[in-house]
Formats: C-alpha cells, structure tokens, sequence
C-alpha cells in the first residue's frame, strides 16, 4: 500500500467503523498488485471491521479513475477514501491522473489523503 493510501485509511479509521458496509477495492494492472485489497481487509479486520474486497480491471487504461468512479457506482459507494497524488503534481498537471480525474469527476464524497 502506498504512504498515501495508508495515511487515507488510517485518518479516516473513524469514518470506516461507523460504516454499514466497507468495501475494499483495487485495480487489477501491472503496476498494482490483486494482493492489496486482501492485506487491506486484514489490516481493517484487525481493527474490528469486516470488509468485502473488489478486484475491478483497468480496461487497458494506464488511467484507472474513470474504471475506479464506475466501480465505486456499481458498488453503490457513498464515500471513496484514498492516497492521492501518488505522482508529483506537475506529472499530474500535464498527463491527468487518478486524483485529478476523482476530483473533477465524483459524484459521491471523497477522503483523500497526500
């Protein structure tokens, strides 16, 4: 899990126990690992949450946030917490990314952590 992702979860621990229903979701690509949803629940399990896991594919896309948005949709997701700007900004700024595109585009609340 990156630092990002950590310091999302990890600040928004509050948020996640007083949730009905958690789900854990990652995207199945080159660059990320199906085994990261699974180590999340077992961290969140230790803590006294049970939580679901979803593994969603890229759609070939090296930019996941309109796949992790529909995903999120899908799943019936009414708060999406995650590590942002795992790029630099400029990188961000110039070819998009996941933050951006989440930021500009959900339509549901988002706990984002750097």
């Amino acid at each position: 899990m990156r630092a990002s992702s950590a310091r999302a979860v990890a600040s928004a621990m509050g948020l996640i126990k007083a949730a009905d229903k958690v789900t854990v979701m990652t995207v199945s690509s080159e660059r990320t690992s199906a085994a990261r949803a699974p180590e999340l629940a077992e961290y969140l399990e230790w803590h006294g949450i049970s939580a679901a896991t979803r593994t969603f594919d890229s759609e070939g896309r090296k930019l996941i946030g309109a796949p992790l948005l529909k995903e999120c949709a899908d799943a019936g997701v009414d708060l999406l917490v995650m590590g942002a700007y795992t790029h630099s900004r400029m990188r961000q700024l110039i070819l998009g990314g996941v933050t951006r595109h989440v930021l500009e585009e959900a339509a549901i609340p988002l706990f984002m952590a750097h």
